[in-house]
């Protein structure tokens, strides 16, 4: 979707690198750097509920380049997919703090202070039944911290 809207904006497909074979943004980020080994800046764009985990997933699998990781300015809920819808948005959202909270003990991510001001939302939102991006194999803990380890 954002290489058909680069396009659409005027770029031309020689300047787009699309990596087409990662499950996860720490894989994503990996084999984008075995396909451009000499670049030393790049800029990352996703969506927006997604910026901090790129932000966070850099620093282990390309600790070297000069990165910026931006998003479109979406306005909630309204600029949300019609593809996932709000409700999907909410999941992907629980599910990305569930990954920015697990990750760093994988070596996938730095590790993050999350605050109780996100995290007491956040175990609502699960008890919710918002759980649907929760990663499996990482269960969610009742003694969640704040500090993401």
């Amino acid at each position: 979707m954002f290489a058909d809207r680069a396009r659409s904006l005027g770029v031309a497909d020689e300047q787009l690198l699309i990596e087409p074979c990662a499950g996860n943004f720490a894989e994503n980020i990996a084999y984008t750097r075995l396909l451009c080994p000499d670049i030393g800046c790049a800029s990352f764009v996703n969506k927006p509920n997604s910026i901090r985990r790129v932000q966070l997933t850099l620093p282990v699998q390309w600790p070297e380049l000069d990165a910026m990781v931006n998003a479109p300015n979406f306005v909630f809920p309204h600029g949300g997919s019609n593809q996932i819808g709000v409700l999907g948005l909410i999941d992907e959202m629980v599910g990305d703090v569930h990954r920015i909270l697990r990750y760093p003990e994988l070596g996938f991510q730095v590790p993050l202070t999350v605050s109780d001001e996100v995290l007491r939302p956040w175990h609502e939102q699960i008890r919710q039944g918002f759980d649907r991006h929760l990663r499996p194999s990482q269960p969610v803990l009742v003694d969640d911290t704040s500090t993401a380890n």
